[in-house]
């Protein structure tokens, strides 16, 4: 199995479950599968406006899920996601900041994603 759009914050693996329609955790410290919780409405609302091809990042210890909007051709968005651990390795998710407007905008497709990490000694680009 070739594994695709995936991402790993604190050592859990993500990704959306296009069949499900559901952000979907591993978490190797339980040895489980899970489903995270707290997204239920974000998600429906993002299927109700049309997005689809969801697609996670790894981003400063959050979850990015960049999607496209079906009523554009091939515009780009995104959220950003805090995780949190319950009792029971139960994982929550709550949207921290969500993009309204395109990221990019045009025939765009996403198709690989990287994590970038700097250390102290890097310089800034501001």
């Amino acid at each position: 199995m070739e594994w695709e759009n995936v991402c790993v914050v604190d050592d859990v693996l993500y990704f959306y479950d296009y069949f499900g329609k559901e952000l979907r955790a591993y978490d190797p410290e339980h040895k489980c599968w899970g489903v995270v919780k707290g997204l239920d409405d974000f998600l429906a609302e993002m299927r109700r406006v049309g997005c689809f091809w969801p697609v996670t990042v790894s981003y400063t210890c959050k979850l990015v899920l960049f999607f496209r909007k079906q009523e554009s051709t091939g515009e780009i968005c995104c959220a950003k996601i805090s995780l949190d651990r319950h009792k029971g390795g139960q994982i929550w998710g709550k949207v921290d900041q969500r993009c309204h407007l395109a990221l990019l905008a045009g025939h765009f497709i996403l198709t690989k994603s990287l994590d970038v990490v700097l250390d102290s000694t890097t310089h800034s680009f501001l």
